[in-house]
């Protein structure tokens, strides 16, 4: 899912202008994006590896033209994104797959 940094987010890896984050089976990872000709391009580096037993919470506040991720993680760790109109639906794919709320 493609998402770019909040404004309010202080503990997020810096990952330039727009980020790629995945989740597997184990893990949730915010991979490195590079910028294409028409598009972002995912590449092989990931900023940031975090457990999915850290996952503490992860709620996707819905909005008509951005949409707000947070995930907070046991540590204290939090993670926000805006999500732009069309990231939506697969951000709510996210959150579904992680056990999250959409509000």
């Amino acid at each position: 899912m493609v998402a770019s940094r909040s404004s309010k987010s202080s503990n997020l890896p810096a990952f330039g202008r727009v980020g790629y984050l995945a989740a597997s089976d184990t893990e949730v990872a915010l991979i490195k994006t590079r910028s294409g000709a028409l598009k972002m391009k995912v590449t092989d580096e990931a900023l940031a590896r975090v457990d999915r037993g850290e996952l503490d919470a992860i709620e996707l506040k819905d909005g008509r033209l951005i949409s707000y991720l947070r995930l907070q993680f046991t540590n204290g760790v939090i993670w926000e994104f805006d999500i732009p109109k069309v990231g939506k639906k697969n951000a709510k794919h996210l959150v579904a797959a992680l056990g999250g709320n959409v509000t």
